[in-house]
Formats: structure tokens, sequence, C-alpha cells
């Protein structure tokens, strides 16, 4: 468990350190792609109505939309943040209150995190 968040946190931060300033001040849509352990389910839904709420209250966040696949047991998480620094803030901040750790433990394997930015079309 220690190394998976080990990884998660490394990949994240390598993320941050290579965008430009600013792709790190443009609003962000964060995706993160997981599965979750069968025998983990009806607890990690109980994380979730406890945790959804602190996301959506955090400064920065502006939406957190969550889509699952009962059959594959398979989520997809969108969240919308007013830039990746304020996500890089939140991941901080669950990283030293015990959340990353919980979340991760309901996992098969950490999750896939990608950010993508609005674009003028």
């Amino acid at each position: 468990m220690k190394n998976s968040v080990l990884i998660l946190l490394a990949t994240l931060i390598s993320v941050f350190s290579l965008n430009t300033s600013a792709e790190q001040s443009t609003e962000q849509l964060v995706t993160l792609n997981f599965q979750v352990k069968a025998e983990t389910k009806n607890e990690f839904m109980d994380f979730l109505d406890m945790s959804i709420p602190n996301v959506r209250g955090f400064e920065g966040n502006t939406n957190v939309q969550l889509y699952f696949d009962a059959t594959t047991n398979e989520m997809i998480i969108t969240e919308s943040w007013a830039s990746k620094k304020a996500h890089g803030k939140y991941i901080k901040f669950i990283s030293e209150n015990g959340v990353m750790k919980q979340l991760l433990s309901y996992l098969e394997k950490p999750p896939t995190i990608k950010y993508y930015q609005p674009l003028d079309v």
C-alpha cells in the first residue's frame, strides 16, 4: 500500500513539474479511472458518500461527477478544477490527512489520472 501511495505521488509531482506556469493556472478537467476491488465495493461506496462532498467543497473545485460500471467494478471520476495548482493543493491535502491511503486501499491498483485543458474551438 505504501508503495502505491509513493508511486501515485511521484507521478503527480512529475506531472505538475513538467507543465508551464500557464498550464498551472488554466482550468483543468481531471479524470481518474480505476477498478474497485470486488470485496470492498460496499465500503468504497460508503467512503465516497463521505468523501465526495469534501472534494466538491475544496477551494478550486468546480465540479465532480462519478460513473460506475457494476459489471466490471470500474469507475471514472471527472473533476473540474480552477487550475492544476488548485488540484495539486487538494492532492497534497488528502495525501497528508490519510484520505489518499484509504482511497487506494479500495482499488486494484492506483488510478490512471489524466489532465485536460479546454479548447477554444
